[in-house]
């Protein structure tokens, strides 16, 4: 099991550089005979414990979700590549996401989305899903 996580330190990485590593990795273990999986554990849009705190960007988090549906997660690089309070707060946390997708989408195979719940109560932006190898 390979876990991409990052948190909301600085130095971010960019997410170019996180789809890299992921289709990096993909390339690294596709001759590999054993059964490994990644795990991009991450919230969608949230800000806890900064002036947003609660807020959640629906559309952003919906946007992001169907990119990796429609195996898009390419055009997810740019989302990181202005400085923002959306991305240096816990909304960066989609760099482990687009790190998976760029290990899968490098092999071809695109996201289900299992479930996207706008959690006002967590406050933050909550998603399932899985690719198919």
């Amino acid at each position: 099991m390979i876990a991409a996580s990052f948190d909301s330190i600085v130095p971010f990485p960019s997410a170019q550089q996180c789809y890299k590593l992921g289709a990096t990795l993909a390339e690294l273990l596709r001759d590999d005979a054993r059964s490994i999986g990644i795990n991009g554990s991450g919230g969608l849009s949230h800000d806890p414990g900064r002036p947003r705190s609660g807020w959640i960007d629906r559309p952003l988090d919906e946007w992001f979700l169907g990119r990796l549906a429609e195996g898009d997660g390419r055009a997810t690089k740019v989302m990181c590549r202005f400085d923002s309070m959306t991305m240096r707060g816990g909304t960066g946390e989609m760099r482990a996401w687009i790190t998976v997708a760029g290990a899968m989408e490098a092999i071809g195979t695109r996201a289900t989305i299992v479930d996207y719940v706008p959690s006002y109560h967590a406050a933050t932006g909550l998603a399932f899903a899985s690719w198919r190898v």
